[in-house]
């Protein structure tokens, strides 16, 4: 199977540095979390000091550039949390 865009720099990124991003909640730094995975509109985070219910509103700060989107700060869901990680969609 081809990997995608996204797939290819997470890879490139994950080679060079600890790919990681800051988590904000309700207008707060909550911390540092490892990606587990990215794709085009969602990313799986490592689980954390604080794990979090699905529905919960995030800000994302990928201040390594991860994700395609052009923005730095996603504002995303949690849409699953299980044993793999926090899945999040933005």
């Amino acid at each position: 199977m081809a990997q995608t865009e996204n797939e290819r720099r997470f890879d490139a990124a994950s080679q060079e540095r600890r790919p990681i991003v800051e988590v904000h909640h309700a207008g707060r730094r909550i911390g540092l979390y490892r990606v587990q995975g990215i794709g085009w509109r969602a990313m799986v985070l490592g689980h954390g000091g604080i794990s979090f219910p699905v529905g919960t509103e995030l800000v994302i700060d990928d201040f390594q550039r991860l994700a395609i989107d052009s923005r730095k700060r996603l504002p995303a869901r949690v849409v699953g949390n299980d044993v793999r990680g926090i899945a999040v969609t933005w």
